[in-house]
């Protein structure tokens, strides 16, 4: 998102907080459309926010340092944001500035509260819940079987939530265009879904998390012949990582492309994870 142009004068528009999801971005558009309208000099602008250099706003768009909560506060109020604004500002901030994954998904899942921010990346956002929701992608799958021609009563159930939630979740795969309805039989599409790589990690970690879960609950309460568990300990050199990190990939393309078929006679929906990582560092 960015600033956008009057359709009249050619007037820049004031930028809308809402529309961003970096907040140096923000802070960019906003100097330039304050200067467009020769209101913005950096000397009073330090002054106004409480700065103590007139170059602390060069240093912050360089990169060469990052808002804090107390210093986004004091830029909030030199732009004269409204306080649902600066809120938003500042969880924005937070947001950009995470190092850590939990609070990062935190933090995101907070910012999609605002109304404005969830309409204006309303597709970012259908991507984010697809992906932190194993339910919505075991129904995804499950909409090439005979899953698809049962009820919204009976999908539901098979998949442990609410009519509710089910109508959500078949609202959001149809936003994504990866399915639709035709004479009352739901359609799986052969679209992908391109997630932004700022909420990517996010999305896929929480995804992994909430399947790595499943998995373990899976050992006490699937029975031994509807399961399997595999495992296998490794010592690898870097070189050797990568190959098998990259033929691992492979197999799982290979596995997906020669079942993944419209199986109108299947019975469950199963889910395929790999897990590789280190287990033992050793020390050189």
């Amino acid at each position: 998102m960015g600033v956008e142009n009057d359709a009249g004068g050619g007037q820049m528009s004031r930028p809308i907080v809402f529309d961003f999801l970096h907040y140096r971005d923000f802070l960019n558009a906003m100097i330039e459309y304050l200067k467009s309208k020769d209101q913005y000099n950096v000397r009073d602008f330090a002054k106004t926010a409480g700065f103590g250099s007139s170059n602390y706003m060069k240093m912050i768009l360089s990169r060469e340092r990052c808002l804090t909560r107390k210093s986004a506060y004091k830029v909030a109020k030199a732009f004269e944001l409204t306080e649902q604004e600066t809120k938003f500002l500042v969880l924005l901030v937070e947001f950009n500035e995470s190092k850590r994954f939990p609070d990062r998904d935190r933090n995101y899942r907070e910012l999609l509260k605002f109304k404005k921010f969830r309409e204006t990346h309303r597709a970012e956002a259908n991507q984010f819940e697809y992906f932190s929701n194993w339910q919505i992608v075991a129904l995804l799958e499950g909409i090439r079987t005979s899953l698809s021609l049962k009820s919204i009563q009976d999908i539901a159930q098979s998949l442990g939530i609410s009519d509710a939630e089910l109508k959500k979740y078949l609202s959001i795969l149809e936003s994504l265009q990866l399915i639709r309805k035709d004479r009352g039989k739901w359609l799986r599409l052969n679209s992908t879904v391109d997630t932004p790589v700022t909420i990517q990690s996010l999305a896929v970690r929480n995804f992994h998390r909430e399947i790595l879960g499943k998995a373990i609950e899976a050992l006490d309460d699937v029975p031994a012949l509807e399961r399997a568990a595999l495992s296998l300990t490794l010592a690898l050199n870097p070189e050797k990582y990568e190959m098998l990190r990259t033929r691992l990939f492979e197999i799982l393309h290979e596995l997906d492309a020669v079942y993944t078929t419209s199986e109108e006679d299947a019975e469950s929906v199963y889910q395929l994870s790999l897990a590789l990582f280190p287990l033992v560092r050793i020390k050189r």
